[in-house]
């Protein structure tokens, strides 16, 4: 398992076979840039967020509050019955 992964492994449970494909659509549709680096003889890809990856995860996070919301008043309104 890659340094990444397992860097990643430990906020969700996921696997390279998963990870990769997600971050290639993220490159693809502009939210992150790749790079090569050598590290220790060998070549290594590497990951950087774009401004456009950043104001995503901006609007998915005001998503988020909204569907948190409705999610405290469904269960506010399942306790009260």
């Amino acid at each position: 398992m890659t340094h990444f992964v397992k860097d990643v492994s430990r906020y969700i449970e996921i696997s390279e076979s998963t990870l990769y494909p997600i971050l290639k659509r993220l490159e693809v549709s502009g939210c992150v840039i790749t790079y090569t680096e050598q590290h220790k003889n060998r070549l290594r890809k590497y990951y950087r967020i774009t401004d456009k990856g950043i104001e995503s995860i901006r609007c998915f996070l005001g998503e988020w509050k909204e569907i948190q919301s409705i999610y405290e008043y469904i269960k506010g309104e399942m306790e009260d019955e």
